[in-house]
C-alpha cells in the first residue's frame, strides 16, 4: 500500500540524519584542511573516486534483486523473499573478493592518475589499500540494507548510521587534532562502516528471521536476474563516468591542488543535494509498491506531483547554491579556496538536471526497463568521457563539468521518451512533462540571474556571516513567493498540500 505516514516518517528521519551528518561533515572537513592540508584532501578525493569504479563489480545484482522484492513483500511471500536474500548473500561474498582483487590491480595505475604530489608515493599506496578494504568489506553485510529499503524501513538504517556517524566523527576529529594522522582517520572510517553494517544486519535478522533458515529453496528465476544484471551493468558504468570521473580527469590534466579546490565546491553542493536526497529517497520504495496496485492514470498523476515536489525543493536549493556557495566555501575553508562563478554554475547545473529527471530514472528501474536503459546509459557515458577530455583542454577545469552536464542532459531527454513511450504509451504525456520541465528550468534561471544582479551590486566579494545569512534569506524568500504565485492553484500544489495535511492530522 502507498502509506503517506510511512513516507513522511522515512523522509523526516532521513532529513534529520542528513542535517546532523552535514554539520559533522563541515566541521570535520574544516579541521581536515587545517591539520592535514589541501594536497591530502586532493589525494582523498582522487583515491575515493578511483575506488568508486569498483562498485561496478556489483554488476547491478542488487538492483535486479530489489526490483523482484517489491511484489513478494506486498504479498508477504516469505519463501520468495528468503530465496532472493540467499542468492543476494552468496553473490555479494563473491563480489567482495572480486572488488579486493581488482582493486589491487588498479593500484598499478595510481602513478598515471595522481600527478604533482610532494608526499611519499608509498604513503599514497597505503591510503589506497585502507580505502580498498573499506570498500570490499561493505559487501559482506550491507546487502541486508536492501531488504529494509524495499520494505519501506529506511528509517532503521538512518538511525543506526546517524548514531555511528556521531561517535566516529568525534573520534576522527580527535585523531586529526591530536595526532595529525590521515591513516588513523581512514581506519576509523573503515570501523564505522563495519560497525554500522553489522548492527543493521542484526536488526534485519530479527525482523525477517525466516531469511536465515537453513532449508531455503533456490530462487527459480536466477537466469532472469542475471539477464537484468547484464543490462544494469551498463547503467552503473555510465553512473560512474558522469559522477566519479571529474576529479580523476582534473587530477590527470591539472594536478592535485586544483582537484582539492574543486572537491571543496563539490562537497558544499553535494551536501545540499544529499539533504534533498534524504527526503526523496524513501519515496522510491513506496512508488515501487504503488506501481503494483494502481493504474497508469493514477501513476501519471503521482509522477507529475512527485516531480513537482522535487522541483519545489530544488528551486530553492539550486538558486541558493549558485548565490551562496562562494561565501560558504570562504567561511568554511578560507577565501583562498573560492573559485570562479562558472564552476559553481556548472556543478549546480549538473545537480539540477539530475534531480529534476530523477523520477524518470527511478521509474525506469522500478518498471524493470533494464535492457533499453543500458543503451541510453552507454551512449551517455560515451558523451561524458569524450566531451570532458576534449573540453578540459579547451576550457581548463570547467570543461570537465561541461561534459558532465551534457551527458546528464542526454539522460534527461532519452529517459523521458522511454517512460512516456513504453509505459504511459502517450506522446501527449511526454509533451505535458516537458512543458513542466521547461517552465521549472526557466523559473530557476530567471530568478537566479535577478538575485545575482541584486546581490553583486551590494556585497559582491564580501564573505561574512551576516552577508551569508542575508544571501540565504533572499534565496529562500524569493523562490518561495514565486512558487506560491505561479503554482498556488495548480493540481500538483494542491496534491502536495493534501498529503501534508493528512500526515499532520495522523501525527496529531
Amino acid at each position: 500500500m502507498l502509506s503517506k505516514k510511512v513516507v513522511v516518517k522515512n523522509s523526516l528521519i532521513s532529513l534529520i540524519a542528513q542535517f546532523v551528518s552535514l554539520l559533522l561533515g563541515f566541521i570535520t572537513r574544516r579541521i581536515f584542511l587545517r591539520y592535514l592540508g589541501l594536497e591530502i584532501q586532493g589525494v582523498n578525493s582522487v583515491v575515493g573516486e578511483t575506488l568508486s569504479f569498483l562498485s561496478l563489480a556489483e554488476l547491478g545484482i542488487g538492483n535486479a534483486i530489489i526490483f523482484r522484492l517489491y511484489k513478494p513483500l506486498v504479498e508477504q511471500d516469505e519463501e520468495t523473499i528468503a530465496s532472493l536474500m540467499k542468492l543476494y548473500k552468496y553473490a555479494y561474498r563473491i563480489i567482495a573478493a572480486v572488488v579486493f582483487a581488482a582493486g589491487l590491480v588498479m593500484m598499478l595505475f595510481l602513478p598515471i592518475i595522481i600527478k604533482d604530489q610532494t608526499m611519499d608515493f608509498s604513503f599514497i599506496q597505503m591510503v589506497y589499500i585502507v580505502q580498498l578494504i573499506t570498500s570490499a568489506s561493505s559487501y559482506l553485510f550491507a546487502y541486508k540494507r536492501s531488504l529494509l529499503y524495499a520494505d519501506q524501513k529506511q528509517y532503521v538504517c538512518k538511525i543506526v548510521d546517524l548514531a555511528t556517524n556521531v561517535i566516529f566523527s568525534g573520534l576522527r576529529i580527535f585523531v586529526m587534532v591530536q595526532y595529525q594522522s590521515y591513516m588513523l582517520y581512514l581506519i576509523l572510517q573503515l570501523l564505522q562502516a563495519v560497525v554500522s553494517n553489522m548492527i543493521i544486519a542484526i536488526n534485519c535478522n530479527k525482523r525477517f528471521s525466516y531469511i536465515n533458515k537453513k532449508e531455503i529453496k533456490t530462487y527459480e528465476n536466477v537466469k532472469g536476474i542475471f539477464v537484468d544484471t547484464k543490462d544494469i551493468l551498463f547503467g552503473k558504468i555510465a553512473g560512474y563516468i558522469w559522477s566519479s570521473t571529474d576529479s580523476i580527469v582534473v587530477s590527470a590534466f591539472k594536478g592535485l591542488v586544483i582537484t582539492g579546490g574543486l572537491s571543496n565546491y563539490k562537497y558544499v553542493t553535494n551536501a545540499a543535494k544529499n539533504v534533498l536526497h534524504s527526503i526523496t529517497e524513501p519515496i522510491a520504495a513506496t512508488i515501487g509498491n504503488f506501481l503494483q496496485i494502481k493504474d497508469k492514470e493514477e501513476c501519471f498523476t503521482m509522477f507529475k506531483s512527485y516531480t513537482f515536489f522535487r522541483f519545489v525543493m530544488l528551486d530553492i536549493m539550486a538558486t541558493g547554491l549558485i548565490i551562496c556557495a562562494d561565501c560558504l566555501v570562504a567561511l568554511c575553508f578560507g577565501e583562498q579556496y573560492v573559485m570562479s562563478k562558472l564552476v559553481t554554475v556548472l556543478i549546480v547545473g549538473d545537480i539540477f538536471i539530475g534531480v529534476i529527471y530523477g523520477p524518470l530514472g527511478e521509474m525506469v528501474s522500478l518498471l524493470g526497463y533494464f535492457s533499453v536503459d543500458k543503451k541510453i546509459n552507454f551512449a551517455g557515458a560515451a558523451i561524458n568521457i569524450v566531451s570532458s577530455i576534449i573540453m578540459v583542454q579547451v576550457m581548463g577545469m570547467p570543461g570537465v563539468l561541461v561534459g558532465t552536464c551534457l551527458s546528464q542532459l542526454f539522460f534527461w531527454i532519452t529517459k523521458s521518451i522511454l517512460v512516456c513511450k513504453k509505459y504511459f504509451a502517450s506522446k501527449k504525456k511526454l509533451l505535458l512533462l516537458w512543458k513542466d520541465y521547461l517552465l521549472y528550468t526557466a523559473i530557476v534561471v530567471v530568478q537566479t540571474v535577478l538575485i545575482e544582479v541584486f546581490i553583486s551590486g551590494r556585497w559582491k566579494g564580501m564573505y561574512t556571516i551576516p552577508i551569508f545569512i542575508a544571501e540565504v534569506s533572499v534565496c529562500v524568500i524569493v523562490p518561495g513567493l514565486l512558487i506560491l504565485i505561479i503554482f498556488g492553484k495548480s493540481a500538483e500544489f494542491k496534491y502536495l498540500l493534501n498529503i501534508l495535511n493528512k500526515a499532520l492530522k495522523k501525527k496529531n
